[in-house]
């Protein structure tokens, strides 16, 4: 069977390709930069604020400790005693444990025995008498 279709023809042979991709075009020149302009003036400061309060002042340190009681010293005479109105008894301690200077133109007098502690003095001075009876 014999077909005749109109217009239709046969495939031609593909042609040739084109030919070689030209060359690249150089890249142009990049321009010089401008030049840099100058510096402003700086800005005035401005006025300096006013000072803070002072604060709290703290509270005060802790109170020691009470140290202990020293003892009693013995009691010293200070005239006669005695019984209701009877005044005849003197009395005076037995060891003196502090220093002690008798007046100047002063006499005094203590029932003994009477003992002198280490580091303690008695200090009669010229013109004073200190008996013990």
């Amino acid at each position: 069977m014999d077909c005749n279709w109109p217009n239709v023809g046969a495939t031609g042979a593909t042609g040739p390709s084109g030919g070689p991709t030209g060359a690249t075009g150089s890249t142009g020149q990049v321009g010089s930069t401008g030049i840099t302009g100058a510096t402003g003036n700086g800005g005035l400061n401005g006025a300096t604020g006013p000072a803070g309060s002072t604060g709290p002042s703290g509270g005060g340190g802790a109170t020691g400790a009470t140290g202990p009681a020293g003892s009693t010293g013995p009691s010293g005479g200070g005239g006669a005693t005695g019984a209701g109105t009877d005044a005849i008894f003197w009395q005076n301690g037995q060891i003196v444990n502090t220093s002690y200077s008798i007046p100047s133109g002063i006499n005094a007098g203590s029932f003994g025995p009477i003992s002198i502690a280490s580091g303690a003095v008695v200090t009669v001075p010229s013109g004073g008498i200190w008996t013990v009876v």
